[in-house]
């Protein structure tokens, strides 16, 4: 019986880890956006967009996409449905989904 116990703690400290570094990622990427569309860090959420967002205008998007360029490498224009992404949490899923 313990041994299950211990089990499960590790895997629920696992599981908690993975949900740590996701959270870690999200605030790296709304950085990254922060500093592409020159407003504080804290204006931005995962629910950003360019319609919450005035910064957030066409110039203000191939910012973004330039500042993702840099930080990510050329890789990163592979991946086309990234123009069309106007929200913090469309950037980020598609970076996922793509091993970023």
């Amino acid at each position: 019986m313990v041994a299950i116990f211990e089990q499960a703690s590790y895997w629920d400290l696992k599981e908690n880890f993975r949900k740590v570094e996701i959270v870690m990622k999200v605030e790296e990427l709304i950085d990254l956006i922060a500093r592409a569309l020159e407003v504080e860090v804290d204006t931005l959420s995962i629910d950003s967009s360019n319609e919450t967002i005035d910064a957030w205008d066409s110039l203000g998007h191939i910012s973004i996409m330039l500042q993702l360029e840099n930080n990510l490498g050329e890789q990163i224009e592979k991946i086309g449905e990234l123009t069309e992404a106007y929200s913090v949490r469309a950037i980020h899923t598609i970076l996922t989904r793509n091993g970023f």
